[in-house]
């Protein structure tokens, strides 16, 4: 009677949070946006009055059970315990008296569950994480077979033109999984910015007792990491098995781009005057083994995926040596913002950039904790950073600057012959930098062409940004680049790493060096320049460390572990699958 009518009730309280849940939602109804889409909060599973039959009917199992077990416990408890099922049903008495809102009876049945349950683990004395896997798992199971529907009814949709199911119950399972989705639309802004000061606030984690040793699993260890790559380019190449035309905003540019390339030598007399050079030169490579230019252009972005949940992976795995988790996390990067706003805005060499930049940044945490020659790929890779999109790779060389500044006076605090490797590695990146500006303005390049054009958006950054920041902040959110950077679920899993940035000092160093200088930008910048900054900031990676975190504090609950990662995997390729069939032909 112990086990099962314990577990019973945290499976039931996990499905009647669930509904309640839906039930409290469509009580309050806000209005968010989707897609430049304005749409209603008010998320049904089969009908408001079923719903609620469904919450009252699991309510009641819970009461029957609680009842049933109340005898195990002893008389100070069960005296408690009467209490408490005395204040459920005054509260629901008052409740329906003066016909209040049903959100306060949902609330008051959960506050007398939890109280009832308090006081039955005093007798039982389960562990926390026991029971949280006992209630979450229900609810999470529901969430992951809702987006896994969703997903299965958009693919055979778009891709055969046909429905599997009746067209209304197809429709309803759609658009509740994009309710779900959004349900914490109303915390995008606020998450966006505490995430912009995770290095700030993460020591308030140092309570939290973290053992950073990763190794868990031996066998298998790179399945996921290839698992990602094939679900990555098969998500980036499904926008051309529906179209005929080129999808991304600068598509058509790269195809006039490369219709200009002939040979090697106007390749070469490219690189005189065009930034993005380096990034054709990588197409026109491609067209040669595709013979079609055409083929190159929409093959491309397959390969900048690879390319970035490969560095992405590289990063991971320099902090935690776990290519198990690194590789499981690397499915984030799958459906990270530079896939999906990547290939709306088709800023290929911007994506480009920034994921060699990820993979120089590797390379350098490589060298600072292991050898001193993982330098040397750190410098190419920030070389071709730079190369590709300088505009990106000034970026970089801004956060850097900033890095070092934090290491130089890091060191000073600290015994400066203990961190002087760590000071070499980046004062040799900011020199090769260096290096390459100066070079861009002796000889006339696209590089120095792209730093001139930069003077012009430098001259976008206005003290006066700063009082209309959030309005057009906001706006930038919901209309740009469609409306792709409303993820609430990324930033969320993105802040459950502070305790990880906290423990590696480094990572701490090198995340507060790049939002300082990604949140300037976004403060006191213009309103069009406002997404190119947010595309720039690291919330992959966070979202990655965040979610190797939850992996390892959940490391003994199994099945928790498997039903939220189901659940968020499936939500997230959900999004990024909707997102690539949104993106318009050009």
């Amino acid at each position: 009677m112990h086990g099962k009518s314990f577990h019973l009730i945290f499976m039931f309280l996990g499905l009647n949070l669930f509904f309640g849940s839906f039930i409290i939602l469509n009580e309050i109804r806000f209005e968010f946006y989707r897609f430049y889409t304005p749409m209603l909060m008010n998320p049904v599973l089969a009908s408001s009055k079923i719903d609620f039959a469904a919450w009252l009917i699991f309510s009641i199992i819970i009461l029957i059970v609680f009842l049933f077990t109340l005898n195990k416990l002893n008389k100070a408890l069960i005296k408690n315990a009467y209490l408490t099922l005395i204040f459920l049903l005054t509260a629901s008495l008052f409740i329906f008296l003066f016909k209040l809102n049903l959100v306060f009876l949902i609330l008051v049945f959960w506050l007398t569950f939890f109280s009832l349950i308090y006081l039955i683990n005093l007798k039982f004395k389960a562990s926390k994480l026991k029971l949280l896997s006992l209630i979450a798992s229900p609810p999470l199971f529901l969430i992951a077979l809702i987006a896994f529907l969703s997903s299965l009814f958009f693919l055979f949709y778009y891709l055969k033109s046909f429905y599997i199911l009746p067209i209304e119950f197809e429709r309803k399972i759609i658009n509740l999984n994009i309710q779900i989705f959004y349900v914490l639309y109303a915390l995008t802004e606020f998450l966006i910015l505490t995430l912009t000061f995770i290095w700030f606030w993460c020591p308030l984690t140092s309570l939290i007792k973290l053992n950073i040793e990763f190794n868990l699993i031996k066998r298998f260890t790179h399945a996921p990491l290839i698992a990602s790559l094939i679900l990555s380019s098969v998500l980036v190449g499904l926008p051309y098995l529906t179209r005929v035309g080129f999808i991304g905003v600068d598509a058509q540019w790269y195809f006039k781009a490369l219709n200009q390339i002939k040979n090697f030598k106007s390749l070469s007399l490219m690189f005189t005057h065009e930034p993005r050079s380096f990034y054709l030169s990588i197409l026109w490579f491609i067209s040669i083994l595709t013979a079609s230019k055409e083929t190159a252009v929409k093959f491309g972005p397959i390969f900048l995926s690879i390319i970035h949940i490969i560095a992405v992976f590289a990063f991971i795995y320099a902090v935690t040596k776990d290519n198990f988790l690194s590789g499981l996390s690397s499915f984030l990067a799958a459906f990270s913002f530079q896939a999906t706003v990547g290939m709306y805005a088709g800023i290929y060499a911007n994506w480009f950039s920034l994921s060699t930049a990820v993979l120089s940044l590797a390379f350098l945490i490589k060298a600072f904790k292991e050898k001193f020659k993982f330098i040397i790929p750190s410098i190419v890779f920030s070389i071709i950073s730079m190369l590709s999109h300088p505009w990106t790779g000034i970026i970089i060389f801004s956060i850097l600057i900033v890095y070092g500044l934090i290491n130089l006076g890091y060191s000073a605090i600290k015994k400066f012959k203990e961190r002087l490797k760590e000071v070499l590695c980046v004062l040799s990146l900011i020199a090769v930098n260096i290096a390459l500006i100066a070079i861009a303005f002796i000889k006339s390049s696209g590089l120095s062409i792209s730093l001139q054009a930069g003077s012009q958006i430098l001259q976008s950054i206005k003290l006066s940004n700063a009082f209309t920041f959030l309005e057009n902040f906001r706006f930038s959110l919901k209309f740009y680049v469609g409306g792709f950077f409303i993820a609430p679920i990324i930033y969320l899993i993105g802040l459950t790493a502070a305790p990880i940035i906290f423990k590696e000092k480094i990572l701490l160093k090198l995340f507060a060096s790049w939002f300082i200088v990604t949140f300037f930008l976004l403060v006191f910048s213009d309103l069009w320049l406002k997404w190119r900054i947010l595309y720039l900031m690291p919330f992959q990676i966070l979202s990655c460390l965040g979610y190797i975190y939850l992996m390892k504090i959940f490391n003994k609950a199994l099945l928790l572990k498997i039903t939220l990662t189901t659940a968020l995997f499936l939500q997230l390729f959900n999004y990024t699958l909707q997102c690539m069939l949104f993106i318009p032909e050009y």
